[in-house]
C-alpha cells in the first residue's frame, strides 16, 4: 500500500499542475519561446555571434518544452540505478575496466568544453557547443520516434529487410555523389598506397621495388586488395581508377552503417538499432574521408564486423557452427588486422572478458578456451597462409617471412612521446618527419633498442608529473577532433579538386579545406562528437544494467584498448575513425538506457515468436523465446543462461 501512495504522488509530482490539459501545450508552446527570446537577446546584448544566438536560443526552447520528460527521464535513471547493482551478470572487475573508458573519455570532453585543443582548423567554439546542446535536447524526440519506427518494423516480416535495404540504397547513394565530387590524390601513404595498387593492375610495373614496402608491411594487404578491385572494375569499362577507389571506400562505410544497426539490434534492440542511423549519417555517410581510400576507412567493417560475428556465436546450439564462427572470427581477425592492427583490440576484449567474469562452471571455462583456440588457430592460419601467398606472388622486391627492415613498435612508441607545434596549439604524439629519418637511418638490427631508449630519454626528460600532464594534453587533442584530423596528413588541401561540374564545386565549398561552407561541416560534426562524448561518458552516472551488458562492456574494453594504445604510441584523432561504428553503438545503448524501456507492443525479433504487450502472461513466454543477447540489454538473465560456446 506504502508502494502504491508513493508512487502515485511520485507521479503526481511529474504531472505538470495547475494547467487545463486543452492549454498545457500552448503554454509549454509560449513559454518556450519566451525563452528562446530571452536568450536570444542577451547573447545579442553580450556580443555573441548571430549562429551562437539562434542556436542556444534553439536549446533553450526546447529546454523549456520537454521539461517535464527530462524529469522523468532523471528520475528514471536515479531509480533504475539503484536496482542495477545486484541484477548485472558480470564481476565488479569487469565492470571496472569498461568504466575507465568512461573516464578516460570524461576526462578529455571536460578539457576540451574548457580548453579545447585544435587540429588544422579552429572550429567556432561557442556556436558548436550551442549545437551540441540542440542535440542533446533533441535526444527524446529521437528515441521516442525509433520507438514508434522499430514497432512499425516489427509489425511485418519483410519490413525490416526492404527498410535496411532502402536505407543502405539512400546511404551510397549520397555518398557515392559526395565522394565522386570530392575525390582528390591523396598523397602521403594513402596516395602511395593507391598509386602502387594501380601500377599492379594496369601492368605498369610487375614488381614493386620500393623501399616504402619493407618497413610499412602493414600496409601490403590494402595494397593488394585495392590492386584486385582495380582490376574488376577495369573488366567492367572503368577508367577512373580514382573513383573507382573512392566508391569501394563509399561500399565499405555504407556496409559499416548496415553493421553497426545489426549489432545494436543484437546487443539492444530495435529501438537502439534505429536509433544509431543518424549517427552513421553523419559521420560515415558525410564521412570526413569519404575521399581516401585508405586502411581507416576500408579497416572500419572489421571492428564491428568482429562484434558482430562475437554476438552470432552467443546464440547458436550447434557446436559445429560454433566452431565455424570462432574460425570467422579467427580470420577476420587477421585481415583486419593486417589492414589496420588495432583492431585486434576487439577479439582481445572479448577473450578479456571471460577472464573477468563471475566464476562460472568449469564446463563453460573449457567451451571458452576451446573457442579462443579455435579463433587463435585461424588466426594463425591465415597468418602463415597469407605470408606463403605474398611472398610466392613475387609482386614485392622482398621476402615479406624474413623481412628484417619493418619499422619495430618502439619507433611508434617513441613518435607518442614528442611534440610539435601546430597551427593553433601544440600536437602531441603525432607524425614527425625527424623520427622517421633518425630510424631509417638506423641499422635495422639496432631500431627496436634505439627508439625504446628515445621514448625512455623523452619520459625521463618530461620526469613524471610531466610525462602525466604530457598524457592528460594527447588524450585532449585525439578525442577532441570531430573531424578527425580531416587535411592534417600531407599536403593533399593545396591540391585542387578533379571534379569541375557546378553541383560537385558546390559539395567541395563544405568539404573543401576553409572553403566557403567548411566551417559549417565541421561545426556541425563537432557538435554530433561531442554529443557522442557525451554519451560514451554517461555510464559513469546512469549506472543503468542495461549500460552494462557483457556486449556492451566488450565494446568499451576494446574501446579502451584503443584509447590507452594511442595515449603511449603515435597517435591523433584519425585513429579513433575505424572504431566509430563500435563508438555510435554504446552511444545510442545509452539514450535507450536512459530513457528506459519502450512503450506498447514488444518488437518480434524472429518469425514464430509470440506478440503480447509487457506486462501480460504471454509477455513472459515472449521474453524467454527473445534471445539471450538483447534480454540482457533490458534486464540480465541469470548467470551461465548462454549457448554453446559463449566467450562472455
Amino acid at each position: 500500500m506504502t508502494d502504491r501512495i508513493n508512487g502515485a504522488r511520485t507521479a503526481a509530482a511529474l504531472r505538470p499542475t495547475g494547467l487545463n490539459p486543452k492549454l498545457r501545450r500552448p503554454v509549454l508552446l509560449l513559454a518556450a519561446a519566451a525563452a528562446a527570446a530571452a536568450v536570444f537577446l542577451l547573447l545579442g546584448r553580450l556580443g555573441q555571434d548571430r549562429p551562437a544566438q539562434l542556436l542556444c536560443s534553439l536549446a533553450a526552447a526546447l529546454a523549456v518544452a520537454q521539461w517535464a520528460d527530462l524529469v522523468r527521464c532523471l528520475r528514471g535513471m536515479r531509480a533504475r540505478a539503484a536496482a542495477g547493482a545486484a541484477r548485472r551478470g558480470q564481476g565488479p572487475a569487469l565492470v571496472a575496466v569498461s568504466m575507465v573508458c568512461s573516464v578516460l573519455v570524461l576526462w578529455g570532453l571536460a578539457a576540451n568544453l574548457v580548453e579545447p585543443l585544435y587540429g588544422v582548423f579552429r572550429y567556432a567554439y561557442g556556436p558548436v557547443l550551442a549545437g551540441a546542446a540542440v542535440l542533446l535536447f533533441l535526444l527524446p524526440a529521437l528515441r521516442g520516434a525509433a520507438g514508434r519506427l522499430a514497432a512499425f518494423l516489427a509489425m511485418g516480416r519483410f519490413r525490416r529487410a526492404l527498410f535496411l535495404a532502402g536505407t543502405l540504397a539512400l546511404f551510397l547513394t549520397v555518398q557515392v555523389r559526395i565522394a565522386s565530387a570530392v575525390r582528390i590524390p591523396p598523397g602521403w601513404d594513402a596516395g602511395f598506397i593507391l598509386d602502387s595498387a594501380q601500377r599492379l593492375a594496369t601492368g605498369s610495373v610487375d614488381v614493386l621495388t620500393e623501399p616504402y614496402f619493407p618497413s610499412f608491411p602493414n600496409n601490403i594487404l590494402t595494397t593488394l586488395l585495392l590492386a584486385g578491385w582495380f582490376k574488376l572494375v577495369m573488366l567492367c569499362g572503368v577508367s577512373d581508377l580514382l573513383l573507382a577507389g573512392v566508391v569501394l571506400n563509399c561500399l565499405a562505410l555504407s556496409l559499416g552503417a548496415l553493421l553497426t544497426y545489426l549489432v545494436a539490434s543484437r546487443a539492444a534492440n530495435e529501438t537502439v538499432a534505429v536509433m544509431t542511423l543518424p549517427f552513421s549519417f553523419a559521420f560515415l555517410v558525410l564521412s570526413p574521408w569519404i575521399m581516401v581510400p585508405y586502411s581507416d576507412t576500408l579497416g572500419l567493417v572489421f571492428p564491428i564486423l568482429l562484434v558482430y560475428l562475437w554476438l552470432l556465436q552467443r546464440q547458436l546450439r550447434s557446436p559445429v557452427g560454433a566452431v565455424c564462427v570462432w574460425a570467422a572470427i579467427g580470420l577476420t581477425s587477421f585481415v583486419g588486422y593486417s589492414i589496420k592492427p588495432t583492431v585486434i583490440f576487439v577479439p582481445v576484449a572479448a577473450v578479456g572478458a571471460v577472464l573477468l567474469m563471475r566464476k562460472r562452471p568449469p564446463r563453460t571455462w573449457l567451451r571458452a578456451l576451446a573457442a579462443a583456440a579455435v579463433a587463435g588457430g585461424a588466426f594463425l592460419g591465415s597468418s602463415y597462409a597469407y605470408t606463403t601467398a605474398v611472398d610466392s606472388s613475387d609482386l614485392f622486391a622482398f621476402d615479406l617471412a624474413d623481412n628484417k627492415d619493418a619499422f619495430p613498435p618502439t619507433h611508434y612508441l617513441k613518435l607518442g612521446a614528442q611534440t610539435q607545434e601546430g597551427p593553433y596549439n601544440t600536437w602531441y604524439g603525432a607524425y614527425n618527419d625527424a623520427d622517421l629519418h633518425e630510424t631509417s637511418a638506423t641499422a635495422p638490427e639496432d631500431r627496436f633498442e634505439q627508439g625504446l631508449d628515445a621514448y625512455a630519454d623523452r619520459v625521463q626528460a618530461m620526469g613524471l608529473p610531466g610525462y602525466v600532464t604530457f598524457l592528460s594534453e594527447k588524450l585532449t587533442w585525439i578525442v577532441g577532433d570531430g573531424s578527425f584530423f580531416l587535411w592534417g596528413e600531407g599536403l593533399a588541401k593545396d591540391w585542387p579538386f578533379v571534379a569541375e561540374d557546378d553541383f560537385s564545386r558546390y559539395i567541395q565549398s563544405y568539404y573543401g579545406f576553409e572553403q566557403e561552407h567548411y566551417g559549417l561541416l565541421v561545426g556541425f560534426w563537432q557538435a554530433a562528437w561531442l554529443v557522442l562524448l557525451v554519451l560514451l561518458a554517461a555510464p559513469l552516472f546512469l549506472r543503468s544494467p542495461r549500460l552494462y551488458a557483457t556486449p556492451l562492456i566488450v565494446m568499451r574494453v576494446a574501446l579502451l584498448g584503443l584509447l590507452v594504445f594511442l595515449l603511449l604510441f603515435e597517435g591523433r584523432s584519425r585513429y579513433l575513425y575505424l572504431y566509430l561504428p563500435l563508438i555510435i553503438v554504446l552511444a545510442a545503448a545509452t539514450v535507450g538506457g536512459a530513457f528506459g524501456a519502450p512503450q506498447g507492443r514488444a518488437p518480434r525479433r524472429h518469425s514464430g515468436l509470440m506478440r503480447h504487450s509487457p506486462g501480460t502472461a504471454g509477455s513472459n513466454r515472449w521474453r524467454r523465446q527473445q534471445d539471450p543477447v538483447s534480454m540482457e540489454y533490458g534486464g540480465e538473465p541469470e548467470p551461465g543462461n548462454h549457448h554453446y560456446p559463449a566467450l562472455s
